[in-house]
């Protein structure tokens, strides 16, 4: 026995098992399942520790899985500085908005605080992002995957409005359901990207927009749903994607039918069935409030922004812009442009991609335009898992340079 410890990485190939691979992919596959699958509802279920411990073990297993896997390999170098610069840029502007707008409210330090750690957080998803899309993780993903759609389904009856007003009443917490739901996309578009027959494809889709119904994120319902029949119809014939568009709109209509019809008590008085009566949905007369304070406030501010200007407005740090304009109005006009070159930046390169190799630009296209939608009109612009999405393009990119010009037809 001790002859083989003595002979090192001898013993531990011994029947053909490496203990340094599996332990690696230990790690990859368990950040992947923390990160995505457990910590939405480990803030609100398991409250021993407090939310930013677990965010806190989600991070840590995030950056070991970059270690392990060598992110800074794995990363295409320019896309990498593009958004390390327009991370600074943001942190900078942010800060420099804080110190010299003046605005006597005490809360925009704590405000200040968050957001940079937001933006860390934000980081450390990029890099494991690159880690994803450079190595063969499955495992991971499928288990959180798997995770999420149980959740959801046990916990279906607490999703509607009032249940969520309720417990973070008494309990002061209560579940993020946009990255519940968004994690669940994540997920099945890293699975997706590993699939190689259509109907596995076509099945996976169709259960992950059942399960979007569930959870009640409207953002992560259309955005995730247009993003499945994308890749659906990304891997079809022309034929084909006839008639998924046909069933796609057949079962929009049909959704909205039961909704407005009242058929089904499990719908009633959900997010989703406010989606279809807008004039009984409060959430848009406030984004309308929160935009035209926002617009206001960059009238003001064009070069700086105004940042904390929702605590200034409306006292309360949530009331944020839910689109692009908030990175112009919290850090002012340098960064918003930095954000706007990156995805100029990607798009281009992606179309690139698309010249080179088409299989792996095809297959990674669901990945960009899932955030690339999800920011464009809902998303915080420092929500951490979609800057997973620009890891992995990243690291995409990187592969197609690598991968030899492709040389026949599409397979997609």
């Amino acid at each position: 026995m001790f002859q083989y410890l003595l002979k090192g990485p001898a013993f531990w190939n011994m029947h053909g098992w490496n203990l340094k691979s599996a332990l690696s992919a230990s790690i990859l596959d368990g950040a992947a399942l923390m990160a995505f699958g457990l910590l939405t509802f480990l803030w609100v279920e398991v409250r021993v520790l407090p939310s930013v411990v677990w965010t806190a073990i989600a991070a840590a297993l995030m950056l070991a899985a970059a270690a392990v896997g060598k992110a800074h390999l794995a990363a295409e170098r320019r896309t990498l500085l593009f958004a390390g610069i327009f991370v600074l840029t943001y942190m900078l502007g942010c800060g420099f908005s804080f110190l010299f707008i003046a605005d006597p409210h005490p809360g925009r330090a704590d405000l200040l605080i968050q957001q940079y750690t937001l933006l860390i957080l934000a980081s450390v998803f990029f890099v494991f992002g690159a880690v994803a899309g450079g190595k063969q993780l499955f495992v991971g993903f499928v288990l959180a995957y798997l995770s999420i759609a149980i959740y959801s389904l046990l916990q279906s009856d607490s999703f509607n409005p009032e249940e969520l007003v309720r417990r973070y009443e008494s309990d002061g917490v209560v579940i993020g359901y946009q990255q519940l739901g968004d994690s669940l996309v994540i997920c099945a578009l890293m699975i997706m990207a590993r699939l190689r027959h259509k109907a596995a494809i076509y099945v996976l889709a169709f259960a992950t927009i059942l399960l979007l119904a569930v959870i009640p994120s409207r953002s992560a319902l259309i955005f995730g749903s247009l993003t499945m029949v994308l890749w659906a119809l990304l891997v079809s014939s022309m034929r084909m994607r006839i008639l998924i568009v046909v069933l796609s709109l057949i079962f929009a209509m049909s959704a909205r039918f039961v909704i407005m019809s009242n058929l089904s008590e499990k719908l009633e008085g959900t997010r989703h069935a406010e989606m279809l009566t807008p004039e009984e949905d409060a959430s848009n007369e406030e984004r309308l409030k929160i935009m035209g304070e926002g617009f206001r406030h960059i009238r003001e501010n064009a070069i700086f922004g105004h940042f904390g200007f929702q605590l200034t407005s409306f006292n309360d740090a949530g009331m944020y812009i839910h689109n692009i304009l908030d990175i112009w109005v919290q850090g002012g006009l340098l960064p918003f442009s930095m954000f706007l070159l990156l995805w100029v930046y990607m798009f281009r390169q992606w179309y690139l991609m698309y010249q080179r190799n088409r299989e792996i630009a095809l297959s990674t296209l669901p990945v960009l335009v899932f955030p690339a939608m999800s920011w464009l009109v809902s998303r915080h612009s420092a929500y951490g898992p979609m800057y997973f999405c620009l890891g992995y393009f990243s690291a995409s990119l990187l592969r197609c340079y690598n991968a030899p010009p492709d040389e026949r037809p599409p397979s997609y």
